[in-house]
């Protein structure tokens, strides 16, 4: 029901490991905003989501069995990325539309 690729650009942007240099790979773009999406509907802290996401069948299903799962950490560091640039609220607003269009109310 969501488009998850068009929100792909909007966190692509914020990743800035791909010099010559390396680093440590990133998870994927769309993985880590399902990550957050799921971990708002179940009102998981950062931890909690890790160990769902580790433990939970239906949750790595929704994020496509990825080879990477985000750990803790990292949730925390994607969601403050989002949050100091501005790029969760543009996030939020486009899949609250998406839904909308589709004609689902969730309020």
């Amino acid at each position: 029901m969501i488009d998850w690729e068009s929100l792909r650009p909007f966190v692509k942007k914020l990743y800035r490991n791909d010099t010559d240099r390396g680093g440590r790979p990133n998870v994927d773009e769309t993985v880590m905003t399902k990550t957050l999406f799921l971990q708002s509907m179940y009102n998981l802290s950062d931890e909690s989501m890790e160990r769902e996401l580790n433990d939970r069948i239906s949750f790595r299903n929704f994020l496509h069995y990825p080879e990477i799962l985000p750990d803790s950490r990292t949730i925390w560091l994607f969601r403050e990325r989002l949050s100091s640039t501005g790029t969760d609220r543009k996030i939020w607003k486009h899949i609250w539309m998406q839904l909308e269009d589709q004609g689902i109310d969730v309020g």
